[in-house]
C-alpha cells in the first residue's frame, strides 16, 4: 500500500469556462506518494518488486482506494498492483 496526496482536478477550462462537478467525468485520480509500506504478495507466494517510492507520481483507477481526509488534505491509500502509471515531476 502506498498513501497518495491527491491532486485537484480540474476547476475550469483552457479557455477559461467554470466546470460544475458532475461536468467531468472522472475515471482515474492522481496524485504524490507520501509513504510507502512494507509492500504486496504475489499469487504465488513471493513479495512483488514496488519500484515506487516517496515523491513519485502515480495514476491510479477511480474507485480502487480508500480516501482519508487528514486535516485539509485529501489522502488515499492505494494498493502499488492498483497503480496504472508513475513518473517524477521535474
Amino acid at each position: 500500500m502506498v498513501l497518495v496526496q491527491l491532486q485537484e482536478g480540474k476547476e475550469k477550462t483552457d479557455g477559461g469556462l467554470l466546470l460544475s462537478r458532475g461536468a467531468v467525468q472522472q475515471s482515474t485520480t492522481s496524485g504524490k506518494i507520501v509513504a510507502v509500506g512494507a509492500g504486496e504478495w504475489m499469487s504465488n507466494g513471493k513479495p512483488m518488486d514496488l519500484n515506487i517510492e516517496v515523491g513519485d507520481m502515480v495514476r491510479f483507477r477511480y474507485g480502487d482506494e480508500v480516501e482519508l481526509d487528514i486535516g485539509d488534505e485529501k489522502f488515499s491509500a492505494v494498493k502499488v498492483s492498483n497503480c496504472i502509471a508513475k513518473w517524477r515531476e521535474a
